[in-house]
């Protein structure tokens, strides 16, 4: 049986990907820009920028997590939902693991 999606959530699963598809072509291309710009600047800046970058991909990823949830858990039953986090649990505690290690 395919679970029922309204035509208001297909327009929001559609605007979140052309928000997600310009935030993507925003970063590619400030990530362009960044790798042209000249060699000198002042170390102020290039804090900023070092320190910007890495947390804007974050929110970005995030985001994405956060609309997946909000997918998963409209269309999924309790109990998939529970299968799920418990294996989604599973994962991250090992991969958590692995790349705290060094392994």
């Amino acid at each position: 049986m395919t679970p029922y999606i309204s035509e208001r959530l297909q327009l929001g699963l559609v605007l979140l990907g052309a928000v997600l598809a310009a935030a993507g072509a925003a970063s590619l291309l400030l990530l362009f820009r960044v790798g042209t710009t000249a060699r000198r600047e002042d170390a102020v800046r290039r804090v900023l920028r070092n320190s910007a970058v890495p947390l804007g991909i974050q929110l970005v990823v995030r985001a994405i997590d956060f609309a997946f949830a909000m997918v998963l858990y409209r269309m999924a039953t309790q109990e998939a939902v529970g299968d799920y986090n418990l294996a989604a649990l599973l994962v991250v505690l090992y991969l958590g693991t692995i790349s705290e290690w060094g392994l």
